[in-house]
């Protein structure tokens, strides 16, 4: 890690290191590579909140179908529907 971050102050070419103005391009390379930290960890905060909104919501979403659709139960396994497995596979045989 401190070798990346080194190559990248250096900007990768031994040959283009030049003296003059040195000290201030690597402090301005310096806080670029800061601020770059700090964007990618703001991202990150970011999508965990959304990743944690989304499932906060479908949790939602499920508990509350689930408790309106209690009251009308149908029997799933039952062989006088038309869409039971057993009729599905073999077919109505009424």
């Amino acid at each position: 890690m401190l070798e990346d971050d080194l190559s990248k102050l250096i900007g990768g070419e031994p040959g283009a290191l030049a003296l003059e103005g040195f000290e201030r391009d690597l402090w301005r390379r310096i806080s670029l590579m800061v601020a770059a930290r700090k964007a990618a960890k703001k991202l990150a905060t970011w999508q965990g909140a959304v990743l944690l909104l989304m499932v906060l919501g479908v949790s939602l979403a499920g508990v509350t179908i689930a408790s309106r659709s209690a009251g009308s139960r149908q029997p799933i396994l039952s062989s006088g529907e038309q869409i039971a497995p057993s009729t599905l596979l073999f077919g109505d045989r009424r």
